[in-house]
């Protein structure tokens, strides 16, 4: 399942893995009560990957600098990550587990933001929602996407956006 939903296969059926493992459907349930525990599997290597990255040491000392350093290691996660992020989209409304999951994912990088926040002095919420919504997978799916910006470029917008609110808010 990892990797077909890495090659861009959003929705990949039970057949499609059993294909892909090179056994029977059986034997895909054998090991998976359900698609909800298979999900809650693949939720689980795809977890531990995102935590590792998002708790690497900042280089910078300051809370902006750490800010701006957020986009470059979002970047690499989302990019690393997006096929399987996009999967959880397609699937979450439909499973519990892919809900319930996400929250957590989101959760973990919002705590990261608001931890380098805690120093900002006077800092308003709807800075803080801003500076959330600008570093989400989403603005960065919408920008690498929709946009169909590079890699760079759409750094470079999150870059030039959040220096012009953090100046805004200084």
């Amino acid at each position: 399942m990892l990797a077909l939903i890495g090659e861009g296969n959003h929705s990949p059926s039970a057949d499609q893995v059993s294909e892909r493992a090179g056994v029977g459907l059986r034997s895909v349930f054998r090991h998976f009560n359900d698609m909800e525990s298979l999900h809650q599997s693949i939720s689980n290597i795809l977890s531990a990957r995102l935590e590792t990255a998002a708790r690497l040491p900042f280089l910078a000392s300051d809370w902006q600098g750490q800010v701006l350093e957020l986009i470059e290691r979002r970047a690499k996660v989302y990019e690393a990550a997006g096929a399987f992020l996009l999967a959880g989209q397609v699937h979450r409304y439909d499973s519990k587990v892919l809900r319930a999951n996400h929250r957590k994912f989101v959760g973990i990088l919002r705590q990261l933001l608001l931890d380098r926040l805690a120093t900002a002095p006077g800092l308003e919420q709807s800075a803080i929602e801003a500076i959330d919504l600008l570093l989400s997978f989403e603005a960065w799916q919408r920008l690498r996407s929709d946009q169909r910006l590079s890699v760079a470029q759409a750094k470079d917008v999150l870059r030039q956006t959040m220096t012009a609110l953090l100046k805004l808010r200084s």
